[in-house]
């Protein structure tokens, strides 16, 4: 059989086979179509599981940025020395940001008889500005009869501090157990040293009283 012969039986066996030949192609285009279709939706969720990954990401990043740079307001008791016997209302940010327009509440109507009224009247603590990073605004309280008056029976104060910084508004509750302070005293004779370490570190140390007397009109 020559070339000729060959080709002609070879478009003959095409020509009768095209349907099939047709229908088998056909079958291949549309199985490479859903093969295309799968992957190009797997690619799609990939893309879209990983477009979420990234702004949780983000997310954690923003706010692990504004954690390290926002303010800390709290409202603390400090003891003066280890006598516990005077002892301050400490407005601390406890932040490496600036706090700015805080005020404090008490939950409850704290009498206050160093100075009378109550502590929710003081103005100090209603309308404070400003307190920059790791400061703090010390209120003298009083003795431990001034803590706890008899006409109080209140042992533990609750309350919430309200403050503005760079991130935005914030309110931080606060819980003083006054019976921390029960019989925490120096009792050895003479008070307490004068080389004992702080209560707290950080916390720095008044020294000895001075003694005052007082004054009328004309001292020099």
């Amino acid at each position: 059989m020559d070339i000729g012969n060959l080709l002609q039986a070879v478009l003959k066996a095409l020509n009768d086979w095209a349907p099939a030949i047709q229908a088998v192609f056909a079958v291949v285009l549309v199985a490479i179509t859903c093969v295309y279709v799968w992957l190009t939706g797997s690619l799609a969720g990939a893309s879209h599981r990983q477009a979420e990954v990234m702004s949780r990401s983000n997310e954690e990043m923003r706010k692990t940025r504004e954690a390290q740079t926002r303010a800390y307001v709290t409202l603390e008791l400090w003891p003066w020395d280890r006598n516990f016997a005077m002892f301050d209302l400490a407005i601390r940010n406890y932040g490496p940001g600036a706090a700015r327009d805080m005020s404090v509440r008490f939950d409850e109507e704290i009498p206050w008889s160093a100075q009378g009224g109550n502590l929710n009247d003081l103005e100090i603590l209603r309308d404070l500005p400003f307190l920059a990073p790791n400061d703090a605004v010390l209120v003298f309280l009083g003795n431990r009869k001034h803590l706890r008056p008899p006409e109080s029976k209140l042992e533990i104060w609750t309350g919430s501090v309200s403050f503005t910084d760079h991130v935005g508004t914030h309110e931080t509750k606060f819980r003083i157990n006054l019976r921390e302070f029960d019989r925490l005293h120096w009792p050895y004779p003479g008070g307490e040293p004068a080389g004992a370490p702080p209560i707290r570190p950080g916390w720095g140390r008044i020294g000895p009283l001075p003694e005052f007397k007082q004054a009328t009109w004309g001292d020099s």
